[in-house]
């Protein structure tokens, strides 16, 4: 049986772009051959946000020529009344702690899909406590919440999520589960498996919805034969908008020309293909012997060079004039001299260097043009 995994698309009214990561879901779904298609969790923004979009929702999931399987998450976690119709083909599992569907394909395969909605002050151990499955190589979990696994999560991938917690162990899978389809993580793409027949992912964001969420956007696909496990598990690139970031430090020790001769090149390079689906943030910031709006304008004049070659280009130019820094903290004078030395004789890696120019940007407070 072969399923596509994606979720946290969030969507709303004023987000049409997300409405069309959804149709791109199920275009790829029904071109992959996927036989059920798998929401772990926020499909909408809010409850207000399903009450509006249900009929158009409903459209496009009624479009997909197999099964759509939809659990709440946290943002959307009241927005299912039993009478609400998602289409013919789209089966909710709201109940809490847990419901159950039985789901069979052409061939006669037989899954047993449990769906657990996202639960604040519980774990999914209490949730599926006392659960016994038969046959844990032909069951799949959908859950909503923060896998913990052995890996810790970066603050960019929980990025908006941070105190929505629903713990997720991996003994709370091992046993039970062929795959857990997790929903609630929206940087990127992440899976697993915990043995040779099992495994979990994370599909992330088919769509960017926090300014953490950089590359290109993936659903994933999984093969799972009933009584075998989990055959394949990959991930599927998806036709939606996406972002990348530049980010460009001037030195204390480096000359404007030297910074902007820098940022041509990695401009260049980031704009080498155009992508009428990709955004690029650039983040200039650090120090300049030079005026702080000519600095600008001449990040601005670089930018435009290569503009056309993206969907939309986000610029945050922080960068002081020394001078005027020191002029107004002028305790940050040895600190900034023992840096420019650090610099100029290279007594410390690239890394180091970064960081501690990064650090006087912070201790001077940011501002700039």
């Amino acid at each position: 049986m072969r399923f596509l995994q994606a979720s946290d698309f969030h969507l709303r009214p004023d987000a049409p772009h997300r409405l069309d990561a959804l149709r791109e879901v199920v275009r790829r779904a029904n071109a992959e051959g996927a036989g059920v298609l798998l929401i772990p969790g926020d499909l909408f923004d809010s409850p207000e946000a399903a009450e509006a979009l249900r009929v158009e929702v409903r459209d496009i999931l009624e479009t997909f020529d197999g099964k759509t399987i939809v659990i709440p998450g946290n943002h959307d976690l009241t927005a299912f009344a039993p009478e609400a119709d998602y289409g013919r083909s789209t089966i909710v599992l709201a109940g809490s702690p847990y419901s159950e569907q039985i789901i069979r394909d052409a061939t006669g395969d037989e899954v047993r899909v449990f769906g657990v909605p996202y639960q604040d002050g519980a774990t999914l151990g209490q949730a599926l406590a006392g659960v016994q499955i038969d046959d844990p190589l032909g069951a799949v979990l959908l859950a909503h919440g923060t896998f913990e696994g052995g890996r810790t999560f970066s603050l960019k991938e929980l990025e908006g999520e941070e105190e929505a917690y629903f713990p997720i162990r991996e003994n709370d899978l091992k046993g039970r589960f062929a795959y857990g389809a997790l929903g609630h993580l929206h940087a990127r793409t992440t899976f697993d498996r915990w043995s040779a027949d099992a495994a979990w992912g994370y599909a992330g964001s088919p769509v960017a919805v926090t300014r953490g969420e950089l590359g290109l956007r993936h659903a994933i696909l999984v093969d799972l034969e009933p009584g075998v496990g989990v055959r394949d598990l990959r991930p599927v690139r998806l036709n939606t908008d996406y972002w990348e970031s530049l980010v460009v430090q001037a030195a204390p020790w480096e000359t404007a020309d030297a910074v902007f001769a820098r940022l041509h090149l990695e401009l260049a390079a980031a704009s080498s293909e155009a992508d009428p689906r990709r955004g690029l943030r650039l983040k200039v910031e650090g120090w300049t012997d030079d005026n702080e709006a000519d600095f600008r304008s001449r990040v601005e004049a670089e930018l435009d060079r290569v503009r056309e070659a993206h969907r939309e280009v986000d610029l945050d130019v922080t960068v002081r004039t020394i001078a005027l820094v020191l002029s107004e903290r002028p305790e940050l004078e040895d600190l900034l001299a023992r840096v420019k030395r650090l610099g100029e004789e290279r007594q410390a890696d690239e890394e180091t260097l970064r960081t501690a120019v990064g650090l006087l940007v912070e201790a001077a407070g940011g501002g700039g043009s």
